[in-house]
């Protein structure tokens, strides 16, 4: 068999590997030369050493990974044709393995190049798939006399990678939400009579609102965002408001006149019950699969510390209450209507916790605790309780 040959299959054989992914994410290190202004064997040795010390690197932090460098499979395409030559057959296990490693879920390129006065210039990138953005980048200029600059990169590009979360954390955590909102507010205010200026009048206004709701999370993050688990949510809502205006009310009065208008007093009250229980995630279509809306993020900050986004979507669940409304007034007497509600709503929590002390280095992020928060805009208090171990 030709080495012609031999390409052929190999590419044949990552076409074919490309429908079966290994459990274990792989990456490819692959190194381009400019060798303008270089010693061959320097740049190409330089090179090599890097990648071999970039997949060092990579391999003892992120074991999820399957590394390979352009080097490896150089090497095995060299014993397959030196045992072709020499024994006249090639190991069976050779091409699809070298197959195998060429398709890669990640790419690093490092492109590297003279820089003059015996540097050389690092560009690396790496990139997801067929992704034309990278996800990192780095580069560097150093001296490659000594070991000092290929072990600064590989820990430098290492450190980028990290903080992309490139191997998931994976664990539980659980949430309770209790959120409180109460809200009691009152006027009386004189008012000059809009229909009749030359009379005066006061208006009042009393509402009140107490809302109380318990939510309680417990989710098991399985992917870098990705997240499954529950989410219940019990709501109480009691609303009671009361308008009221005292000798500016104006009534037309009922017959054959209807310019002939008076005033006097008008009053209306408000009283709402509401309550909703609502259970489980909800879970929208992602091409053949039902995915759970629910997310849990870690975010890493550079000055060692990081935070956990959790965000979750419940099910459509009951909302139900009653509404009552009464009015009083000078013109029509007294009148009471009671109104049964109910329809379909769902409930949303979404907040981030932290900051802790962490970085992606860790093996294991594991806190509990609770926090406090306002939301003035909508005068809610919420009290937080969190529990959560993940580790990578």
């Amino acid at each position: 068999m030709n080495m012609r040959k031999l390409l052929i299959i190999l590419f044949l054989g990552v076409c074919i590997t490309g429908f079966a992914k290994d459990k274990k994410k792989k990456i490819l290190i692959y190194p381009f030369y400019y060798e303008e202004l270089c010693n061959a064997d320097a740049i190409y040795s330089f090179g090599d050493n890097l990648c071999k010390e970039l997949a060092s690197a990579i391999g003892k932090e992120l074991p999820c990974f399957d590394i390979a460098t352009r080097s490896d499979i150089v090497t095995m395409l060299e014993n397959a044709r030196y045992n072709e030559i020499n024994f006249g057959h090639v190991d069976n296990d050779i091409l699809p393995d070298a197959a195998n490693k060429l398709d890669a879920d990640y790419v690093i390129a490092l492109t590297i190049r003279c820089y003059g006065n015996n540097s050389f210039l690092v560009s690396g990138t790496m990139r997801k798939g067929g992704d034309v953005k990278p996800q990192n980048r780095l580069s560097r200029i150093g001296d490659p006399s000594t070991n000092d600059f290929i072990n600064q990169y590989a820990k430098d590009f290492l450190e980028d990678i990290l903080y992309s979360e490139p191997c998931p954390y994976k664990g539980k955590i659980k949430i309770e939400d209790l959120e409180a909102k109460s809200v009691d507010s009152s006027y009386t205010k004189n008012i000059l009579c809009g229909d009749l200026a030359n009379n005066k009048g006061t208006e009042e206004h009393v509402y009140k609102e107490t809302r109380n709701v318990n939510r309680k999370i417990s989710l098991n993050k399985i992917k870098r965002l990705e997240a499954e688990g529950t989410f219940t949510s019990d709501m109480t809502n009691d609303i009671y408001s009361k308008y009221v205006n005292n000798d500016c009310y104006v009534c037309v009065m009922d017959g054959t006149d209807a310019t002939v208008k008076t005033t006097g007093d008008f009053s209306s009250e408000e009283t709402q019950k509401l309550q909703w229980n609502i259970s489980g995630i909800a879970s929208f279509q992602d091409s053949d699969k039902y995915t759970k809306a629910s997310e849990v993020e870690l975010h890493f900050e550079r000055n060692g510390t990081y935070t956990v986004e959790v965000k979750a979507l419940s099910e459509y669940g009951a909302f139900s209450g009653s509404k009552i409304e009464k009015t009083n007034s000078t013109c029509a007497g007294q009148n009471s209507k009671k109104d049964e509600i109910s329809y379909k709503i769902n409930d949303i929590f979404k907040y981030s916790l932290g900051p802790f002390k962490g970085t992606p280095y860790d093996k294991e992020l594991k806190e509990n605790g609770s926090t406090n928060y306002n939301d003035n805009a909508n005068k809610e208090k919420h009290k937080i309780a969190y529990e959560f171990n993940f580790s990578r």
